[in-house]
């Protein structure tokens, strides 16, 4: 089922998406929200991490969102949204 999952996933990072939220965390990462973003007219995706009261930010270039997407636990999440 996971499998299937990354297919997909990869699939809409090849195609391009508008935003992606992995969410129902079983660990101190309650939610991921992925979304593409440009800075200085090159293309980025921002991840936003939560966690407890708090939100984290980091800027990935695109050609490094497919590695990020990948090492993602997603067994420890209940919910993707595409």
């Amino acid at each position: 089922m996971i499998e299937q999952l990354i297919r997909s996933i990869s699939n809409d990072l090849e195609n391009g998406f508008e935003k992606m939220v992995v969410s129902g965390g079983k660990t101190r990462i309650k939610k991921i929200v992925i979304r593409p973003i440009e800075i200085k007219n090159e293309k980025f995706y921002q991840v936003g991490k939560y966690q407890d009261n708090q939100v984290f930010h980091e800027n990935i270039q695109e050609n490094n969102i497919n590695f990020y997407v990948y090492n993602i636990d997603f067994a420890i999440f209940k919910q993707v949204q595409i």
